[in-house]
């Protein structure tokens, strides 16, 4: 059999395939597949006709407004501050997530862009990983442990627009790296005192921070979580870098408030849940204490 010669590629051909592939990616924006390379792609969510798999998907807001409604007056939060326990209930700390994402929101937060946390697990980072989602951005938890080269990374990769630094030691990491590589960075705030606000332009306490969002309404937060779809990214989690740069995983909403649900199921704890303590850029502080066992 004679193989037919191939046409030489023109020009016309070269716009044709141009085209072709144009279509294919705003086709993946359009219709859900089993995973997706966008930051505002959406994928197919599967749902099985019994046991947890077949709860209606939430966003991670919703998730939290459910055990609001269901636990509101129940302790949530438990910090040490000065020798003595602070604890919120589940009302406080929701009014407080949304207070942190109004001040992310004022600082210039961008839809699908991150909020980056260095630091080890607090009060601060918990707020700060739910603030970043309810205002429509990702959670980006940064090893404390890692080099300026590695959180350079992942601030550029991960496009991070706020990021939270625990003390002047990682502030000082930060500060080390050229600030025109890190060309999505808007601010940086330090959560632990004391702050020098004198050593770089756009960097915040916590609490004048918190302060920022004063001017944000409440609408304006609200249209934007009730915007947001379980089957879009809420979270991204990096490697550590072992062997080459750090790998970002994307998370979708359903994937953190299903976890929670199956293990609810299994896990068999007292009335209330308390916070356990895990590695912070490991995300998980925040899902263990957004909903109690009943």
């Amino acid at each position: 059999m004679v193989s037919r010669p191939r046409r030489p590629e023109t020009q016309t051909t070269q716009e044709e395939k141009a085209e072709d592939l144009k279509v294919d990616m705003s086709q993946e924006q359009v219709t859900p597949r089993l995973w997706t390379i966008h930051r505002d792609g959406e994928v197919l969510m599967r749902l099985s006709k019994h046991g947890p798999g077949h709860e209606s998907p939430l966003t991670i807001p919703e998730f939290f407004r459910e055990s609001v409604n269901r636990f509101g007056s129940y302790p949530a939060l438990a910090s040490k501050k000065n020798g003595r326990w602070e604890v919120l209930n589940y009302n406080q700390y929701y009014e407080a997530c949304r207070k942190t994402a109004r001040a992310m929101l004022k600082l210039g937060l961008e839809p699908f862009h991150s909020v980056g946390i260095l630091g080890f697990n607090s009060i601060e980072w918990i707020l700060a990983a739910l603030g970043a989602i309810f205002a429509g951005g990702f959670c980006v938890g940064i090893y404390a442990t890692n080099f300026a080269d590695a959180c350079e990374y992942v601030i550029t990769h991960a496009k991070v627009n706020i990021l939270l630094v625990e003390n002047n030691a990682q502030l000082q990491k930060i500060l080390s790296i050229p600030m025109n590589k890190m060309e999505t960075l808007k601010a940086i705030v330090q959560y632990k005192p004391p702050v020098d606000d004198s050593k770089c332009e756009n960097l915040y306490s916590w609490d004048d921070f918190l302060e920022l969002g004063s001017s944000i309404p409440d609408a304006q937060l609200d249209q934007i979580i009730k915007s947001q779809k379980a089957n879009q990214c809420a979270v991204i989690i990096y490697t550590s870098g072992t062997t080459g740069q750090p790998k970002g995983v994307m998370l979708s909403h359903d994937n953190k408030s299903s976890s929670q649900l199956v293990a609810r199921m299994w896990l068999l704890f007292p009335s209330r849940t308390w916070l356990r303590r895990q590695s912070p850029s490991l995300v998980m502080p925040c899902w263990w204490a957004t909903r109690p066992s009943s």
